[in-house]
């Protein structure tokens, strides 16, 4: 396959398998392990089990309520029979008798564990307590190796930067924050051998052998002319960790890369499985056009993050049911091959009047005016094929910019079949002009809110709709984390009092070329 550097690969998959699709699953209960260190061995014991030639008897950890859910899904028909794994010893023997061993000094340590782990096909040992009691030898031990988180990616591009992927990359925290698990992903991460990386914030400047600045140019030789598609993980682990999500995703698209969002998602040695999904979301009912009427359409936003899919929107599609007015949803369509069941199980539930885009910027998560040039064609190319396997007709966009300033032209002269783009965590637009803009035969619309709480947004919305120049034809955009099925169905109620007819992205384009 040709580097991203010039073309994006076209890969019948983005994101690969470890495994054939499981007879068996073997299920671990790891629901009340506390210990860090014992979590990685959880995860790295999982990846090397289930990345076994020819496995079809996969094992699926249960690390909180959501992986019970999806269990019980998984039973619907996609696996033959599940049996639990008693015990942590039960789960480790399966991975073999080799570790490797680390520790926190320097603090990134857990990662390149992560990526020697996968490379020697040894589970991930952070507590020499384990290596006792589950009867482990040392096939490699980090520990005083090196001494900045710089020299260990350069320690770790000379001993294994062959062995690496040459696929996937993951920006994770090396260790459990408030807001991550960090251990959770790393079953698929030393299942594929995925360099895993990270970036000191200004939180973790005082850690052991942190220097962000050093640490980004040791990495450099790791990320150059290497022929990645997608970055897993997720840039940001709460105020100060990580190099944020705005620097983080600029770095990856700088560098040809595009990101999905699995910095929570769990068992994605087990979802990735399965074959990608053949079934499409549905489209929407088109609405009659009144001439009269002022449109609107409400879209959800954080559709590019996997773990909203393991977590938040389910009980929110579940409760939407009974709507009777549409939203947009936002869904990366690297779903449908990331957890094939998982997409089903949302495509199965699509209210009739709702719609599905792509977001964010299409395959994956980039800055679309820091995006390498040589990779946008590639890139949106392999956005309209993916969105051509899941039905998915408009696209969610962020960091594009405002009207004429640039930031889409190119992302939109390569478009060949998508003519909707939408816009979110940008500048609010307030006027027809600055609510949409038409760039060739694409048709942008920039959000008049920033929507943050259903109640300032209907507020936002009240203000705008009492000027005589306020749009026609607007976006409504959404932040998901602030709304919960009720919470929707207040704010529909608001814009129907306001005048507002809301209707599905599809039609707001549609109508607005009248």
């Amino acid at each position: 396959f040709r580097s991203v550097l010039g073309v994006l690969p076209v890969w019948s998959r983005v994101v690969p398998p470890v495994a054939s699709p499981p007879r068996e699953l073997l299920v671990f209960d790891a629901r009340r392990i506390d210990s860090y260190a014992e979590k990685c061995l959880v995860a790295s014991a999982q990846g090397l089990a289930n990345s076994r030639p020819h496995a079809r008897r996969l094992v699926y950890v249960e690390w909180n309520d959501d992986d019970v859910f999806w269990l019980d899904w998984l039973k619907k028909g996609y696996v033959n029979r599940v049996r639990p794994l008693p015990t942590l010893r039960s789960l480790v023997a399966l991975a073999g008798s080799d570790a490797v061993v680390y520790d926190e000094t320097p603090s990134h340590l857990p990662n390149i564990a992560t990526a020697v782990a996968g490379c020697e096909r040894a589970v991930m040992v952070g507590d020499p307590k384990l290596l006792a009691q589950f009867g482990l030898k040392v096939k490699v031990d980090l520990r005083e190796k090196v001494h900045s988180n710089a020299q260990a990616y350069t320690w770790l591009n000379a001993h294994y930067g062959a062995k690496l992927s040459k696929r996937l990359t993951s920006i994770t925290v090396p260790s459990q924050t408030a807001t991550h698990n960090p251990a959770n992903l790393r079953d698929y991460l030393v299942a594929n051998r995925v360099l895993t990386y990270w970036i000191s914030g200004d939180k973790e400047k005082d850690k052991p052998g942190a220097d962000p600045a050093a640490e980004r140019a040791d990495l450099e030789p790791l990320l150059k002319d290497r022929e990645v598609t997608a970055t897993l993980g997720y840039p940001w682990s709460g105020e100060g960790y990580g190099p944020g999500e705005w620097d983080g995703v600029t770095w990856i698209s700088e560098h040809g890369q595009f990101l999905i969002p699995t910095d929570n998602f769990n068992n994605l040695s087990v979802w990735t499985a399965f074959p990608p999904s053949q079934k499409k979301f549905q489209t929407p009912k088109r609405a009659e056009y009144d001439p009269k009427a002022t449109y609107a359409s409400l879209v959800m936003s954080d559709g590019d993050n996997a773990c909203t899919f393991q977590q938040w929107f389910r009980d929110v599609w579940n409760d939407r049911k009974d709507f009777s007015f549409p939203v947009g949803w936002t869904m990366a369509p690297t779903l449908r091959e990331l957890a094939p069941p998982m997409y089903d199980w949302y495509v199965e539930r699509l209210p009739a009047h709702d719609s599905v885009g792509t977001g964010v910027s299409g395959l994956g998560y980039v800055a679309v005016e820091k995006l390498k040039p040589s990779v946008v064609p590639s890139f949106v190319a392999a956005t309209e094929r993916a969105m051509k396997s899941t039905g998915e007709n408009w696209i969610w966009a962020m960091r594009y910019g405002w009207p004429r300033e640039g930031g889409l032209t190119s992302y939109i002269a390569n478009l060949r079949h998508v003519k909707t783009i939408m816009g979110g965590y940008g500048k609010v637009a307030r006027t027809d002009t600055e609510a949409v803009e038409t760039l060739g035969q694409v048709r942008v619309f920039h959000a008049v809110v920033n929507g943050d709480t259903w109640e300032k947004t209907s507020d936002e919305l009240k203000v705008m709709m009492a000027r005589p120049s306020h749009p026609r034809f607007f976006h409504v955009f959404l932040m998901n984390w602030s709304f919960r099925a009720a919470d929707l169905e207040k704010l529909a109620a608001r814009c129907k009092a306001m005048g507002i007819t809301l209707v599905t992205p599809e039609d707001l384009d549609r109508f607005s070329r009248l």
